[in-house]
């Protein structure tokens, strides 16, 4: 309701956008994405490891899902989960996935390249999300991303395109697509490709200016 005092809004989302210009019933929500400087952003080859290995990065709230993404993982131990970022829920998480030595937590990392250089595949758990920069700074780096369906990621991610997106509350949906890719390098190829194009296309800070 405060928005009746302002003449514009920018959302980073266009789900958003629709909200509030259905509730005003004019445009005054104007969609304006976030954007990376894709020049500072090198694609990454990963260093020669045995297992396919899954990374995330978030603050550790509820909100991002990383208690059901710890434990679908004490489910599959073919595959390692590595989980950079910190928060509230640290000492918890660190419970619950111990004695799982395929799901490790990295805390607050400061080198993100060389955390992207080490995994196969991003993957963003959160059951809300406006908007997803890290899905931005993973696709940019040449990782393919796996998201849930949630506001921010459904703008960026065309499934099966340049990215897979799942149910948010469907982490066997989650399983079975990450042993998709697993599986299946030409895709791989196919998503870190399109991602790169979309990364190109819609989000540097030239399109962000125009």
């Amino acid at each position: 309701k405060k928005m009746e005092y302002v003449n514009r809004v920018f959302t980073v989302n266009s789900k958003m956008q629709k909200n509030i210009n259905s509730y005003f019933k004019k445009e005054k929500a104007l969609l304006l994405p976030n954007c990376i400087n894709f020049k500072n952003f090198k694609s990454t080859s990963k260093k020669n490891t045995t297992k396919f290995k899954i990374g995330t990065m978030c603050r550790l709230v509820e909100k991002k899902g990383i208690g059901q993404l710890i434990k679908l993982f004490k489910e599959i131990p073919d595959m390692d989960l590595v989980i950079a970022g910190d928060g509230p829920l640290m000492e918890y998480f660190k419970k619950l996935a111990h004695g799982h030595n395929n799901i490790k937590l990295l805390g607050w990392v400061e080198n993100k390249k060389n955390f992207f250089s080490q995994i196969d595949l991003f993957c963003s758990s959160s059951k809300i999300e406006p908007f997803g920069l890290v899905l931005l700074e993973a696709m940019a780096r040449g990782v393919p991303v796996i998201s849930t369906n949630c506001d921010g990621p459904n703008d960026i991610i065309k499934h099966d395109y340049n990215g897979i997106l799942f149910n948010k509350d469907n982490f066997n949906e989650l399983r079975d697509n990450l042993y998709k890719l697993k599986n299946n390098l030409s895709l791989r190829k196919k998503i870190i490709k399109n991602g790169l194009d979309t990364i190109k296309k819609n989000y540097t800070i030239e399109t962000y200016t125009e």
